[in-house]
């Protein structure tokens, strides 16, 4: 049982998983531009998607199956690793806002993590420097100042996996990621598009075990307040996630 856990089997159960986790992200996208010939970029492909599915532009299957495939991953991490899920406290709206505003800034930003903080970056792109910089010391500043009034939020709250999600999403995401999936695969070449599928659904799966599908973790990584006042245990603590991002970075250069 979670509770059983030494803190010092914590962390290194955490560090263990962050690294793994890092090495499934490095090896992603790695693969996907290989195989597809595209640097992987959440916010670029979400867009590109949507621009297709809504005639808006000329159709981008590949786009569409890597985004179905981020669904399927999701679904797969629920049934496979529901531990990796965690209860962040947010009610809707506060979500809705957050991929409101999440949106308005990869937008601006032209990419995000993935694009800038992983493939940029192992590309030794000043331009991905210039953004990774930029967003992550305004993300640290963000989250400090917001910490006095969201801190009951962003208490560590991991539970067992019977409790997470409260609402589940699992049918959705299955649904809605076959059928872009499917949608993508009549678009363009089966080798294509089973490469990009399976690149994506590697990708979830490492977010999911590297942590980075636990608020905490994030809060922990961003406010420079936590470790001191919440007193973080040790699965909560940043250096993993650092840890995940270095690990994918250096992959992503070999």
């Amino acid at each position: 049982p979670l509770g059983e856990n030494t803190p010092s089997m914590d962390l290194y159960t955490s560090i263990r998983n962050a690294t793994v986790g890092g090495c499934i992200l490095g090896l992603s996208t790695s693969a996907y531009l290989a195989l597809v010939g595209r640097v992987t970029g959440m916010s670029g492909s979400l867009r590109t998607a949507y621009l297709s599915l809504t005639k808006q532009k000329s159709s981008d299957a590949l786009h569409i199956i890597y985004v179905g495939g981020l669904f399927l991953g999701g679904a797969g991490v629920r049934m496979l690793i529901p531990s990796a899920l965690e209860n962040g406290g947010y009610g809707s709206l506060m979500l809705i806002a957050g991929g409101v505003l999440t949106g308005m800034g990869t937008t601006i930003g032209h990419g995000c993590t993935s694009g800038h903080g992983l493939c940029g970056l192992a590309r030794l792109s000043k331009r991905s420097l210039l953004g990774v910089v930029s967003f992550f010391s305004t993300g640290l500043l963000t989250a400090t100042v917001l910490h006095p009034f969201f801190h009951k939020n962003w208490v560590p709250t991991r539970t067992q996996p019977s409790l997470v999600p409260v609402h589940d999403t699992l049918p959705v995401s299955v649904i809605l990621g076959a059928f872009l999936t499917l949608y993508g695969f009549t678009q363009t070449e089966i080798s294509r598009g089973l490469a990009a599928s399976f690149c994506s659904i590697l990708f979830a799966f490492g977010l999911g075990i590297s942590g980075m599908l636990q608020p905490t973790k994030i809060h922990g990584f961003l406010a420079l307040t936590t470790c001191r006042k919440l007193r973080l245990t040790p699965p909560s603590y940043p250096r993993p996630l650092f840890m995940c991002v270095c690990v994918c970075v250096c992959v992503c250069v070999c």
